[in-house]
């Protein structure tokens, strides 16, 4: 009987010992085990809230980087700001806006509130001769309303360039 004692303790033994080396073979042995995947829904349109704030999501949309020429073109606008308010102080009954030419940065745009030609000489004195080449505009355009019904609000009246000797000189279109 002590034979049969001992025997049950060795298999008792045996099997401690083998299920210690198995759990700690198994986690290198077997595949993991699959961990079930969280279903990805749409961002929410409204911020979360959470108490950490940096979790939030932003109302506005990222703005798309600008290139060096874009940058370049934004800072001479910031730099031509005092100009347009100078502009719409002073002449903001006869202008109706002021800016520089989508196509040209060089070319001043002016939108006249009305068709009258004298506007284009009087303009070209008091706001485009005196200051206008200090913001870095070389060209200047001066758009009229055209006549109520028309398919295009406003019509090229006339044009100005400074001559070589500094004098701006107006060209009726």
């Amino acid at each position: 009987m002590q034979r049969l004692g001992q025997t049950v303790v060795c298999l008792f033994v045996f099997i401690g010992v083998a299920l210690i080396l198995w759990l700690a073979a198994a986690p290198r042995l077997l595949p993991p085990a699959a961990t079930p995947i969280a279903p990805v829904l749409p961002p929410n349109p409204e911020p979360i809230s959470a108490p950490n704030t940096s979790l939030a999501l932003p109302n506005a949309p990222i703005a798309t980087p600008r290139t060096a020429s874009q940058r370049e073109a934004d800072d001479i606008e910031v730099r031509r700001a005092p100009y347009y308010r100078w502009l719409h102080s002073k002449f903001g009954g006869v202008l109706s806006a002021q800016q520089s030419s989508p196509t040209d940065a060089a070319t001043l745009d002016l939108y006249t509130t009305q068709a009258d030609p004298s506007l284009v000489l009087s303009l070209l004195g008091q706001a485009v001769q005196p200051y206008a080449d200090r913001y870095g505009f070389n060209h200047v355009r001066f758009f009229m309303p055209n006549a109520p019904g028309s398919v295009e609000r406003y019509r090229l009246a006339a044009e100005a360039s400074p001559s070589a000797d500094g004098s701006w000189k107006a060209f009726e279109k």
